[in-house]
C-alpha cells in the first residue's frame, strides 16, 4: 500500500482519508471496565504532554493478531502521535483560538488507550518501547500489503472491527480539531498546515492497513461509505470550472484508456455506481509507502482519479468508448495536439502521431 496525492487536490485527499464511518467505535471501543494503569513518560511517542494527567487506561480487551502486525501497527501508531504531538506544539495559539486545541491533544492519547493497550496487552513486551524506527519484520508486512492472492490470516475479525471503528474516530477527532485552521491564515502556511496533516492521516492510514489486507470485505464496505460521505459533504456542481478543455480536444490511445477502463471498473465494484474517470493535470504531486521517512516527490504529470455524476457539471463530461471522462489542466491548451498515452506505468501526453486515432 502507498498513498499518492496532487497538491492541487490536496485538501480534498485529506477530506476523503478523514471521513472514514466511526459508527462501531461506540462500542468496539466501549471504556466500561477501564482500569488505571500508571504514569506514561515523555518517552513514549504517544505521550500527549500538551493533555494534563501522563496516565492512562486500560481498555479490558486483548487484540487478537499476529506479533509482526502489531509492531507495524504499533509503529505507525507512534509516528502519529508524534507527527500530532509536533504539530500542537507548533500550532497551539492558533488551535486555542479556533477551539480545537482539546480535541487536537487528546488525539496521541486516544490512540495510546484504545489502539495501543489491547495490543500491549497481547504483547507486554513491547509496551514502553520505541517501535518507530522499524523492525526486521516490518519488509515483510509492507510486501504482503501491496501484494495478491489469499488473505492473509493476521487478526481476529473481532480485533479487525474493533481497531478499523478506533482508527476511525481518532482521525475524525483530529478532523474536528483542525477543520478550521485553514481561514484565514495565508496561502505559505495553508500548505504548510496541509502537508503537517497529511503526514498524520498517512501514517494511521498504514496502521490500519493490514486490517483491510487481512478482510477485503471490510476495505469494500470502507471505501462505499467514504465515498458516500465525500459526495454528500461537496455540493453538486452545475457550472463548467475553468481548466476544462473545449469537447474533442483531448485524444486518448489504447492503451490509456484500457487502463483508465480498468481502473473505472474497480471503482465501480468497491462503491457500487458509475463513476467519471478523472484525468488531470498536476503541478506537483509525491507518494509515500508505509516503510518511507518521506514523500517521493513526482514533479508535475497526469494523475487519474474518479468523481461521482453529481460533483460534475454535465458540459464537462465527454465519452470516449463508452467511458465517461472530465479532462482539467490549469492551462488546458496543453491538451491541444496531443495524445493521453500509458506507458511505464504512468500516463503521459505525447505529440499525436500518423495513425493514432482521432
Amino acid at each position: 500500500m502507498r498513498l499518492t496525492v496532487d497538491r492541487t487536490l490536496l485538501r480534498v485527499t485529506i477530506l476523503f482519508l478523514l471521513l472514514a464511518p466511526a459508527a462501531e467505535a461506540s462500542t468496539a471501543g466501549d471504556s466500561r471496565g477501564l482500569q488505571p494503569q500508571g504514569r506514561v513518560t515523555a518517552a513514549d511517542p504517544c505521550f500527549a504532554p500538551l493533555a494534563g494527567t501522563g496516565r492512562t487506561r486500560r481498555p479490558q480487551w486483548r487484540a487478537h493478531l499476529t506479533r509482526d502486525v502489531a509492531v507495524y501497527v504499533i509503529k505507525h501508531v507512534q509516528l502519529a502521535c508524534r507527527q500530532s504531538n509536533a504539530f500542537v506544539a507548533e500550532q497551539h495559539d492558533l488551535l486555542q483560538q479556533r477551539g480545537g486545541l482539546a480535541d487536537a491533544t487528546l488525539f496521541a492519547e486516544n490512540l495510546r488507550t484504545h489502539v495501543l493497550e489491547p495490543i500491549y496487552r497481547a504483547y507486554p513486551d513491547l509496551r514502553g518501547k520505541d517501535l518507530t524506527p522499524g523492525t526486521t519484520g516490518e519488509e515483510r508486512i509492507a510486501g504482503a500489503l501491496s501484494g495478491h492472492g489469499p488473505p492473509p490470516q493476521w487478526m481476529g475479525r473481532r480485533t479487525a472491527l474493533r481497531l478499523r471503528g478506533l482508527l476511525n474516530e481518532a482521525q475524525q477527532q483530529f478532523s474536528r480539531a483542525t477543520a478550521k485552521l485553514s481561514a484565514p491564515v495565508g496561502s505559505d502556511k495553508i500548505d504548510a498546515l496541509d502537508q503537517q496533516l497529511l503526514d498524520m492521516v498517512a501514517e494511521v492510514s498504514f496502521a490500519a492497513s493490514p486490517i483491510y489486507r487481512s478482510f477485503p470485505d471490510l476495505w469494500k464496505a470502507q471505501s462505499i461509505r467514504a465515498w458516500h460521505l465525500a459526495n454528500t459533504s461537496a455540493p453538486a456542481s452545475d457550472a463548467k470550472p475553468p481548466g476544462i478543455p473545449p469537447p474533442g480536444t483531448v485524444h486518448l490511445t489504447e492503451s490509456a484508456l484500457s487502463y483508465a477502463r480498468r481502473f473505472i471498473t474497480a471503482v465501480r465494484q468497491q462503491v457500487g455506481e458509475e463513476p467519471i474517470a478523472a484525468i488531470s493535470w498536476d503541478n506537483e504531486s509525491a507518494w509515500k509507502g508505509p516503510q518511507d521517512a518521506d514523500w517521493h516527490k513526482l514533479g508535475p504529470g497526469l494523475s487519474l482519479g474518479a468523481f461521482a455524476r453529481r460533483q460534475v457539471p454535465a458540459d464537462a463530461i465527454e465519452t470516449i468508448d463508452g467511458l465517461k471522462f472530465v479532462f482539467y489542466a490549469p492551462d488546458p491548451a496543453i491538451f491541444v495536439g496531443k495524445m493521453i498515452d500509458f506507458a511505464d506505468g504512468k500516463f503521459q501526453l505525447r505529440d499525436q502521431a500518423p495513425g493514432d486515432r482521432p
